[in-house]
């Protein structure tokens, strides 16, 4: 991943949060996540995973 992306797929999340697809699939699908879907594809914004992640810690 290179450093001036801005956004993770499904893929690069679950690998991010050295978690598995099943559980970033569950995350992505849930109601507070935040996502992005784009026709098919789900993309998450970094800067907005970041701020989820400090509010559920």
């Amino acid at each position: 991943m290179s450093d001036n992306c801005k956004t993770l797929n499904v893929k690069q999340l679950a690998e991010y949060l050295g978690v598995g697809m099943n559980t970033a699939y569950q995350l992505v699908n849930s109601q507070d996540f935040p996502t992005l879907r784009l026709g098919k594809r789900i993309v998450i914004p970094i800067d907005l995973l970041e701020q989820w992640i400090d509010n559920h810690v």
